[in-house]
């Protein structure tokens, strides 16, 4: 993907460096990764309204905000926990999904050396004592990163907009993300509310 600013801009001046700051660095792969777990319904108005109300806000957003929390607690026990609620939610189709986006994610781009918890995750996904999860994945890697909540929630959105709604292109993924994120979540930074 091209730049969305010229250089020397910051991201006060160009509100979508800071979300594809969080997009790169916690799914350096983003640009190929393939639908998780929204799928456009063109039917509806937006498109995304459904995954919204019934995937992202009960089931996605809830293990997002549990798994970054215990991203940055280190709590690799919480992290299987969030993943373990994910696999039982999800229909079947999103969760496999889900899993193969999760573990090449893991698998594809490892851990720096000082990062104890993203290692010990990734070896947990490998050994298949949890599932590995897109959203528990990008909650360790974000965490390695320090982002905050309302970056990860932002990131996360961008990709399932990314995935579902490849040939649209960005205008459409921003809106996605803009018009998913919950009102009563976290702060959100103003720079990603106007992305």
């Amino acid at each position: 993907m091209k730049r969305t600013a010229s250089p020397g801009l910051d991201s006060a001046e160009d509100p979508h460096l800071e979300l594809m700051r969080a997009v790169r660095l916690c799914h350096p792969g983003w640009d190929i990764l393939r639908r998780v777990t929204f799928s456009a319904d063109m039917k509806a108005d937006p498109p995304w309204r459904d995954w919204r109300s019934e995937v992202f806000l009960p089931v996605l957003r809830p293990q997002l905000e549990r798994a970054c929390l215990a991203a940055a607690t280190a709590d690799w026990r919480g992290l299987a926990v969030c993943d373990q609620a994910l696999d039982a939610a999800l229909p079947s189709v999103a969760a496999t999904a889900s899993r193969r986006e999760g573990v090449a994610l893991m698998r594809t781009y490892p851990a720096p050396t000082a990062e104890r918890l993203w290692t010990k995750y990734g070896g947990l996904v490998a050994t298949g004592e949890t599932p590995g999860h897109l959203v528990i994945a990008l909650a360790v890697r974000a965490a390695a990163f320090h982002f905050p909540l309302a970056a990860v929630v932002a990131a996360y959105i961008f990709l399932e907009a990314h995935g579902g709604l490849t040939a649209r292109g960005l205008a459409a993924w921003m809106e996605m993300v803009e018009h998913c994120l919950p009102a009563d979540g976290p702060a959100v930074s103003p720079q990603i509310k106007v992305a």
